[in-house]
């Protein structure tokens, strides 16, 4: 049987996520609570794909999934590169303005990638924006009034 390069991808990053709880056990609580949740995000991340694979795989019998140029460029090297760019404008930028751009370049950006055109419609554009600013709010509740933790502020001061 050959083998399936999704189920292993989904193994093998649930399996380094696991390992990196494993590791922050030496950390404080205030210290563990970024690195913790990225590892909690990587581990759905790593079912979604296992789950995903097993489901094309009961529905059409091979779970493999061939990426062409376009699609590694569309769903590795553009988010990758706009990630990368609006990670050194995080300081500039503020936390929260960041996470309100980001989410709604990967919204657009998926959108894109399902219809295979760029076409936001204005009921689209106002879905996108509740939602990044909806993600926003929801990081501003959760680390600077429950956990008390600062972000970087950028030039509007949050």
């Amino acid at each position: 049987m050959k083998k399936d390069q999704d189920l292993w991808s989904g193994a093998v990053i649930i399996l380094f996520a696991l390992f990196l709880i494993s590791q922050m056990k030496k950390l404080s609580f205030m210290q563990s609570v970024y690195p913790m949740t990225l590892a909690v995000l990587m581990i759905m991340a790593g079912i979604g794909i296992l789950l995903r694979a097993l489901i094309t795989f009961k529905r059409t019998g091979k779970s493999y999934h061939a990426l062409s140029l376009r699609d590694l460029v569309l769903q590795a090297v553009i988010p990758g590169s706009f990630v990368i760019v609006m990670c050194l404008l995080l300081r500039n930028l503020g936390f929260y303005i960041d996470v309100f751009i980001v989410m709604a370049g990967i919204c657009v950006l998926q959108d894109f990638v399902i219809k295979g055109k760029l076409s936001i419609s204005p009921k689209l554009a106002a879905k996108i924006l509740a939602f990044s600013a909806s993600c926003s709010v929801g990081l501003y509740i959760s680390f600077n009034i429950l956990l008390k933790l600062s972000t970087p502020a950028g030039f509007l001061g949050f």
